[in-house]
């Protein structure tokens, strides 16, 4: 065979394998791209002008939204009721294990960055980061609403709602904050923990239930199935999605300049943490326990961290990594439908990272 039409067979089967990935990544370039000519074209864009560019985007957004809750609940549900219990601990062990080892490792690399370079020190405290309205809240408070968030007394409202206690500033700083007075509300937002909570231990009654449970674990499978079909319906639309919502972010900046000027260490310094632990610690990890090469596993993940750019959101992310692990890194789909909800809900390095720089650059403007 001619070695021209050897190379056009390996081109065509790489774009046959590889097409959705492809255009992902072109959505994040052409949405940068699209972004910075728009505002070439016109410097100051009107909120409402923002929201025409992002809509494309925002209805992408929402069709991934609307796949999340019934996702976790059925891939958890069918994942953990078709494991036997000691299958599933040992799962759920290293799982956790795992999670708490790489948000440690974020935690530590947040530190260490921080006093290396010590952000905030570059530039004068950004006026909008000041503007933030921040909870009154203890440390108590948060941990026992955490708990108290994986236990609902309604399931139902746990798809709309989660508890969250407040204290009441007396306005006197010389009281201290464990006297204030208490508030509790429910706030708007999916209550992911409690909903996670509520699958896993169905799916390990059902487990337990043998033949007696295995109708309704084949139903919820069936569910996980549908709503895997519906998500590789979706993702197709994803590169269109993309390059809208980069876009819109990209307008909804009013001066890319002063912005740098006031947060460049900042910026610099969440950007250093993230490039360490993705490519550098998680990778690190994945070969001392796998012994394979981690970067090619990365590139099969490529639609999904494409996707997550666009998004910045992992629960909407969450079907395409599923997609991602199953199809191009062979991963056993009860073990990807079992882990990958717990994760998105509890495992955030990015927020980890994030929150230590952010603690840091108020300490040091």
């Amino acid at each position: 065979m001619p070695t021209k039409e050897k190379i056009v067979l390996i081109i065509r089967g790489f774009f046959r394998t590889n097409l959705l990935t492809v255009l992902a990544v072109f959505g994040v370039l052409a949405g940068i791209a699209f972004g910075f000519i728009l505002r070439a074209v016109k410097k100051d864009w009107s909120q409402r002008e923002v929201v025409y560019v992002r809509f494309i985007g925002d209805l992408f957004l929402r069709m991934l939204k609307v796949l999340i809750l019934p996702l976790i609940i059925a891939s958890l549900v069918s994942a953990i009721g078709s494991l036997d219990l000691t299958t599933s601990g040992r799962i759920g062990v290293r799982a956790t294990a795992f999670y708490m080892v790489t948000t440690f490792c974020a935690v530590f690399l947040g530190i260490i960055l921080v006093i290396i370079i010590r952000p905030g020190t570059g530039g004068e405290r950004n006026r909008e980061l000041e503007g933030l309205k921040v909870r009154n809240v203890t440390t108590p408070d948060t941990l026992m609403d955490l708990i108290r968030n994986m236990l609902p007394p309604n399931i139902v409202q746990a798809m709309l709602e989660q508890y969250q206690t407040n204290v009441i500033y007396p306005g006197n700083d010389s009281i201290p904050r464990h006297k204030w007075k208490m508030s509790s509300q429910y706030q708007q937002g999916t209550n992911v923990l409690g909903l996670v909570v509520f699958a896993t231990v169905l799916g390990i009654c059902l487990g337990k239930m043998g033949e007696k449970g295995k109708s309704l674990v084949e139903f919820f499978s069936c569910l996980s199935t549908a709503m895997m079909i519906l998500t590789n319906w979706v993702v197709w639309t994803s590169p269109i999605g993309v390059i809208f919502l980069i876009a819109g972010q990209i307008l909804e900046q009013k001066d890319f300049a002063k912005l740098f000027a006031n947060l460049g260490y900042y910026f610099c310094t969440v950007l250093a943490g993230l490039f360490i632990h993705g490519f550098i610690v998680l990778p690190a990890i994945y070969f001392i326990f796998t012994k394979t090469r981690p970067f090619k596993f990365i590139m099969n993940m490529t639609e999904a961290l494409a996707t997550a750019f666009g998004t910045a959101s992992s629960s909407a992310t969450l079907p395409i990594t599923i997609r991602c692990l199953e199809d191009k890194n062979g991963v056993d789909h009860r073990v990807s439908r079992f882990v990958l909800p717990i994760g998105a809900t509890i495992n955030m390095d990015g927020t980890a990272l994030y929150v230590t720089h952010y603690k840091a650059f108020n300490l040091y403007t």
